[in-house]
């Protein structure tokens, strides 16, 4: 299948996108529809919602909504959790000098592109702004902080949004507005987790390993029990994980040598799962379930590391921030959670 900017290899399962670095690896029935939801919607100026869990591809698929539609505008990444609260909408909307303490000079916003923002972790917007940002992409318009009322900008700018969160949860717990997910959400793309498309994980595995051997000039393969213990793995941090597993077997192995640890590495990952009784488990529904099951399991991981951030984080594959945000979710202090412990 061809067109003018994208190129797709069905027997590596290689989407090639002009203008993305990243090409996206998939031959399952699922991903299929993912990519076709995707091409539909990039003809159309209509906010998008893009749902999933960590690490399956939610900022590769906002590319390609952009890109899809041959667009050469600027596509620009936000991620809302690293954004301070106090100066978030500062930083979307623009600010005049003296808006604030420390605003020497006026600002543009991020809105201020002509193309597409991709705000991520939309879950994480403060609720004190989710207002603004309502009424920005209702008026098509906006002002910058400290602008008087007649100054006002046009909202050109295509929103796409994306979360790992459950937002339904979030309005339940007057956490997030419903009307401004309900204005978010005009198009929305489920991206499934990895252990839902197992025929993709072989594609993935040879694209990994294609380019880590190059980039490592190195030409390490995998057992076939490698590959069977891969086939197996759970993965909970999907994609990602999957990334930085082939990366490190990489890094770890001879040059000319089969990998022969991996089997030791995803063993102690499984051994971490296996103590989290599912007998033990809360929740009325999946989504319950298996936010018990990550509070359990990264709050067991904290013990075993000493409640060590860094390391708890590197042993999970996840980031110190999505550690923090999940425990903000369930309003969980980690001090608190500490104490108990002891």
């Amino acid at each position: 299948m061809e067109s003018e900017n994208y190129y797709y290899n069905k027997e590596k399962g290689i989407l090639r996108i002009q203008e993305m670095k990243e090409p996206i690896i998939y031959n399952s029935n699922l991903m299929r529809k993912v990519i076709s939801e995707t091409k539909t919607l990039s003809r159309y100026n209509v906010p998008v919602l893009i749902r999933g869990e960590t690490g399956t591809g939610k900022g590769l698929i906002a590319k390609a909504v952009h890109y899809f539609n041959k667009s050469s505008k600027k596509f620009t990444k936000v991620n809302c959790s690293s954004l301070v609260e106090n100066l978030f909408e500062s930083e979307i909307f623009g600010h005049v000098q003296g808006a604030f303490t420390g605003a020497i000079y006026n600002k543009e916003g991020i809105l201020s592109s002509k193309g597409t923002v991709f705000l991520d972790e939309i879950g994480d917007i403060p609720l004190s702004s989710q207002t603004s940002l309502l009424s920005a992409i209702e008026d098509k318009e906006f002002r910058k902080v400290g602008q008087g009322n007649g100054n006002t900008q046009k909202l050109t700018s295509r929103i796409i949004t994306a979360t790992n969160s459950n937002l339904e949860k979030e309005i339940e717990n007057n956490n997030f507005r419903k009307d401004l997910y309900y204005r978010l959400n005009i198009g929305e793309i489920q991206i499934p987790p990895l252990r839902e498309r197992k025929e993709d994980i072989k594609l993935l595995i040879d694209y990994f390993l294609d380019s880590y051997n190059k980039e490592m000039k190195k030409q390490v393969t995998l057992t076939k029990d490698a590959e069977k213990e891969l086939f197996e793995y759970y993965f909970p941090g999907n994609t990602r994980e999957l990334q930085n597993i082939i990366q490190r077997t990489v890094m770890r192995t001879k040059n000319g040598k089969p990998c022969r640890s991996l089997k030791r590495d995803l063993n102690k990952k499984r051994d971490s799962i296996k103590k989290i009784k599912i007998e033990n488990m809360k929740g009325d529904n999946y989504r319950e379930l298996i936010n018990d099951f990550k509070l359990k399991l990264i709050t067991k991981t904290l013990e075993e590391n000493q409640f060590n951030l860094s390391a708890t984080a590197r042993s999970l594959e996840i980031t110190n921030n999505t550690i923090h945000r999940f425990f903000s979710r369930l309003n969980i202090n980690l001090k608190d959670l500490r104490r108990e412990s002891i």
